[in-house]
């Protein structure tokens, strides 16, 4: 029986402080090579997450065929996600009028 679902622990590959946009690379490099259709990211230990990071984070996960699953997300976390994705939808409803 093939397994499908793999679980990575983010802190385990990039650290408890997820700072930089440009590790998100890393993260997603580390998903693909799993070459499994389902990833589940456990974000337990994570401390901090800046909106750069948070940013790249979700456009990256946007790109992706790989259905990714986030668990253990603190407050913080959630807050981060949330606060990027409503600044994305506002930013896309906006027009400018030629």
């Amino acid at each position: 029986m093939t397994i499908f679902r793999k679980k990575i622990v983010v802190k385990d590959v990039l650290s408890e402080q997820l700072i930089f946009r440009d590790v998100v690379s890393d993260l997603f490099d580390k998903i693909k090579s799993t070459k499994r259709k389902q990833v589940i990211l456990d974000f337990s230990q994570i401390e901090s997450i800046s909106r750069s990071f948070a940013q790249e984070y979700l456009q990256q996960k946007e790109k992706q065929s790989i259905m990714i699953t986030e668990i253990n997300k603190s407050p913080q976390i959630e807050k981060m996600f949330h606060s990027v994705k409503t600044t994305k939808r506002k930013s896309n409803s906006l027009s400018i009028d030629n």
